[in-house]
Formats: C-alpha cells, sequence, structure tokens
C-alpha cells in the first residue's frame, strides 16, 4: 500500500513539473522564425525614364510661285521634290503598367524628343564662262522640330524580367521649315532674294512594336520600333528680284504627309515595388551573383538582325561644258540626310572569364541601310519662253557589314553589357540621271551616269543580351561606321550641239560616309548556355 502511494505521489509530482515547465517556456520568447512573405515582383506601377536613337523619313514638298505684272511677268515657276531626312535625337518618357494574373501587362505611355531631326540642304551653285559668270548661295531646312505621342501598350511577361509588347496610338510634331537663297550676276550685283520660314504643330498616329528588360529593382532596359504620319506643313516665301531681272513675288512652299520611322533605346525607373528584388552587389543588385548555376556566355553562336540605319552626307556635284566661246562650270554643294530598313545575320565566339569578363569576336553581313534618294520636277514660264527640269539622284548603302571585338561584363542578373569596334565594309552605289528642256528644244540637256565600289571603314558601337532560353538570347545594338567616300560620274548632252564644243562631264563627289544604326536580333547558341565558371572562394 505505501509503495502504491509512493508511485502515486511520484506521478503527480512528475506532471506537476511537467506542467510549470510548460507554463514556464510559455512565457519565454520563442526561438523559432517568424514566416515571411516574400517580395511581390511585379510590373505593375508608375515609371519615369530617357530614350535615345534615330529617326529618318521621306517628305514630298511643292512650291508654286507666281510673279506679279512687271519686266517679264507674269513669272509662273513650280517645283515638286521628293527627299530624305533624319538624324539622332534624345527624350523622356513616362507611364503606368497593370500586369495581370495570366502575365498580360496593359499599359499607358506618353513621350518627348527633341534632336536634329531634319532635312537639311546648304547649296553653293555657281555657273561660269568667259565674259560671264552668275552663282546661288542659300540653304533650306525642313523636319521635326520635337515630337512625341500617348500610346496605349499590350504585352506579356514571358519571363518575370522579359516583356515584349505592341503599342500605338496619338503622335504629335512640330513640323518646320525655312529656305533663303541669293543669286548674283557679273555686271548686275544681287539679282535676287529669297526668304520664307514657317513652323507649325502636326497631330498623326503611330504604331509599334518593343521589349523592356527588368536589369535589377527598379531599374529597366528597353528597345522600341515605331513609324508615325503626320499631316502636311506650309509657310510662305518671298521673292524679291532685281527689277531688270524679273518681278518679285511669293508663294506658298507645302509638305504632303510626313512618315517617320524611329529605333530607340532607353532605361525606366520603376516606383514602388520592385520588378526583380535586388539582392546586393553594388547599385540594383546588377553586378550580385544570382543564386545557383548562373548561365555561361563561352561558346559559338549564329543570329538574325533588324533595324534602321540613318547619317549625313556631304556631297559636291559639279559639272563642266566646253561650249563655242569657251566653256561653262557648274558647281552644286549639298548636304542631306539618309536612312533606311536593314536586315542581316551574324555569326561569332565568346569567351567568358571567372571574373565575368566576357571577350569575342563577330562578323555580321546587313542588307539595306542609309540611303538619300531624291527626285525633283520644275517648271518655269514667262511670256515666249518656258523651260523645265526633271532629274533624280541615288547614294547610299547597298549592304555593309563589319568584322569586330567585343569587350564585355556578365552581370549577376544575366545581361552581358558590351563595347565592340573594328572593321568596317559596304558597298556603295549611285546614280544620277536628269534632262532640261526649254522652248524649242524638248531635250536642251541630259546626264546620266551611275558608280558603285566597295569601301572599307571603323565602327565603333555598344549593346546587351540576354538569354530568353537555354539556348536563344535577345540583343539590342547601336554601332556608328564611316568608310571612304565614293564618286559617281556622268556624261551628258548639249542641244543643239553648235554651243558645245565637246561632252558634258558632271561629277558627284563624296569624300566620307557616317552612318548610324540601331537594330535588335535574335542569337542561337550552340550547346547552350550552360553554367558560368565561378571564382572559389575560402
Amino acid at each position: 500500500m505505501a509503495s502504491s502511494k509512493s508511485v502515486l505521489l511520484s506521478c503527480v509530482a512528475f506532471t506537476a513539473l511537467a506542467f510549470a515547465g510548460a507554463a514556464s517556456a510559455a512565457d519565454l520568447p520563442s526561438r523559432k522564425a517568424a514566416l515571411i512573405a516574400p517580395p511581390v515582383l511585379t510590373w505593375t506601377g508608375f515609371y519615369v525614364g530617357l530614350h535615345s536613337g534615330t529617326s529618318a523619313g521621306d517628305v514630298s514638298s511643292s512650291y508654286n510661285f507666281l510673279g506679279p505684272v512687271g519686266v517679264g511677268s507674269p513669272d509662273v515657276q513650280n517645283l515638286n521634290s521628293k527627299l530624305p531626312f533624319g538624324d539622332l535625337f534624345i527624350g523622356a518618357q513616362a507611364g503606368y503598367n497593370w500586369q495581370m494574373a495570366n502575365g498580360a501587362v496593359i499599359g499607358v505611355e506618353t513621350d518627348f524628343s527633341v534632336g536634329v531631326l531634319r532635312k537639311h540642304a546648304s547649296v553653293q551653285f555657281g555657273t561660269y564662262f568667259p565674259g560671264f559668270f552668275n552663282t546661288l548661295n542659300g540653304q533650306a531646312r525642313f523636319g521635326l522640330d520635337w515630337q512625341g505621342s500617348t500610346r496605349l501598350r499590350l504585352g506579356y511577361a514571358v519571363t518575370p524580367r522579359f516583356l515584349p509588347y505592341v503599342t500605338g496610338g496619338l503622335a504629335y510634331a512640330s513640323i518646320a521649315g525655312d529656305s533663303n537663297w541669293n543669286t548674283f550676276a557679273a555686271g548686275i550685283g544681287t539679282t535676287s532674294i529669297v526668304q520664307g520660314n514657317g513652323s507649325s504643330v502636326r497631330f498623326g498616329w503611330t504604331l509599334g512594336a518593343g521589349f523592356e528588360y527588368a536589369l535589377g529593382g527598379n531599374l529597366t532596359f528597353k528597345s522600341e520600333y515605331l513609324y508615325a504620319r503626320y499631316g502636311g506643313a506650309a509657310y510662305t516665301q518671298n521673292t524679291f528680284h532685281e527689277p531688270t531681272t524679273g518681278a518679285s513675288g511669293s508663294g506658298p512652299v507645302a509638305s504632303h504627309a510626313v512618315g517617320v520611322h524611329t529605333l530607340r533605346t532607353g532605361f525606366n525607373y520603376k516606383f514602388g515595388l520592385p520588378i526583380i528584388a535586388a539582392t546586393g552587389g553594388g547599385p540594383l543588385g546588377l553586378f550580385a551573383d544570382v543564386p545557383g548555376p548562373r548561365a555561361s556566355w563561352t561558346g559559338f553562336y549564329v543570329g538574325v538582325n533588324g533595324g534602321y540605319g540613318g547619317g549625313v552626307l556631304e556631297s559636291h556635284l559639279a559639272q563642266f561644258q566646253p561650249t563655242i566661246g569657251g566653256f561653262e562650270i557648274e558647281s552644286i554643294r549639298s548636304k542631306l540626310g539618309m536612312g533606311g530598313f536593314l536586315a542581316g545575320g551574324q555569326a561569332g565566339y565568346n569567351h567568358e572569364y571567372a571574373n565575368h569578363v566576357v571577350v569575342g569576336l563577330e562578323t555580321d553581313l546587313q542588307w539595306g541601310g542609309a540611303k538619300t534618294r531624291g527626285d525633283a520636277t520644275f517648271g518655269g514660264s514667262i511670256p515666249g519662253f518656258a523651260q523645265s527640269l526633271t532629274g533624280n539622284a541615288r547614294y547610299g548603302l547597298d549592304w555593309h557589314g563589319s568584322t569586330r571585338l567585343r569587350l564585355g561584363y556578365a552581370m549577376g542578373n544575366g545581361v552581358l553589357t558590351y563595347i565592340t569596334g573594328g572593321l568596317a565594309y559596304a558597298g556603295l552605289s549611285g546614280r544620277i540621271n536628269w534632262t532640261t528642256s526649254i522652248t524649242g528644244f524638248p531635250v536642251f540637256a541630259a546626264v546620266d551616269g551611275s558608280s558603285s565600289a566597295v569601301k572599307l571603314g571603323w565602327t565603333l558601337g555598344f549593346g546587351g543580351e540576354y538569354p530568353i532560353t537555354d539556348r536563344l538570347s535577345v540583343r539590342s545594338e547601336f554601332l556608328y561606321a564611316r568608310y571612304a567616300g565614293m564618286p559617281v560620274g556622268g556624261g551628258g548632252t548639249l542641244n543643239p550641239p553648235a554651243f558645245a564644243a565637246g561632252p558634258m562631264v558632271q561629277t558627284l563627289e563624296v569624300r566620307n560616309v557616317g552612318t548610324s544604326t540601331a537594330r535588335v536580333g535574335l542569337n542561337y547558341k550552340f550547346g547552350g548556355f550552360g553554367t558560368a565558371p565561378v571564382v572559389a572562394k575560402y
């Protein structure tokens, strides 16, 4: 009995101690870590950013002049032309994205760009023969002082970092033009002065496509193509003639609808929650190693690319015509925009070192590229006399390529950024063709000539590349190339032959050709991206 009581007391004591211990433990702080919700990674939110790129297009314009009653009047003149324009620009954008549960992203964006996107021609013209000469000096400009758009964007987040999209909406631009020149004749002095300028805001529409990539934290990179079409503009051009050579007057200069191709790249900063959480490793986590194995850039690759090239062409057109009385010399210097689409391919090899540095060699070949094409018709008449001119000119790149070194850095977020430079080569071609007529001679003068050659030069640029699958990567790249120029020669005739003492010779000389190219592409890496080398840490 005593032993039974001992056992019972022992059990009671043990139970009491157990409950007392549990109660004491309940008063102590828990050592178990609290559950923390993972960060929400999303494209939803407001953003602002900067961009730059190249734009180009063609403008068709007309000039009509009717001189009032005066010496040799009425004087009627009309000029119709189509010429290219284009150059570089910079700007900013702001917008809002909303990402849905299925990965679709809907947004609205507004942007504004300024630059030197315009057709600009400076002309020096002179005609000389024994006992007489006349000259023309002047310049003309037409293009966009600024442009902007407000667009809807519809995209799909293929991966948490990669967002391709289409876009479209309202476009607006300030279209401006001005021209002034004067003519001078021996024994008379200034024979005419022409001046005019104007600008107006025009609205239109724009459509395009692009992609955006989350670099780290709240910073993203974007590359985008847009086509915009605006209504035409007009301004009045005044002509003041020296009384003995004609009557003064004015006439409108009008442009028809203006179409502009734009290819640009930029960066956005997203407010609020990040798209990709930063994990240390410098600003925005760009240089942090991601958890687990990292893709390796070492290996051979091939790919395709497409884009747009633009530039400015400076040329000198010289003409020499022997005549019965001696000779005639004409000279025109001009500066015009160049532009054109391009498509091609590339192949290369990269080697990535353990410190993330990537060294590579790449060669590429593109069809198309920057060109200048122009055509014009002119007609003028006064009582008893009429004259006209019809012609066209073309100069630019039929194809171009390069062989370049690439030096880059493989960031921890998967992006390869690089600079590049090397040898550039291009197939240049050009042609000049025109005819003139005057009263009594349907063909008073005619010139026709063409030329083509392969020219070498150099190229420098920069870009970025990102793997979207185990073997495929997307890229965006900007290159500037400069080539040696190529002359275009043409022969012609003068009618009636009695005026001429030999054939007409005309030469279009271009000393250097500089082009800016923005392009995007897709690469296929043989063997896949595998695993990058790592630096041993002890």
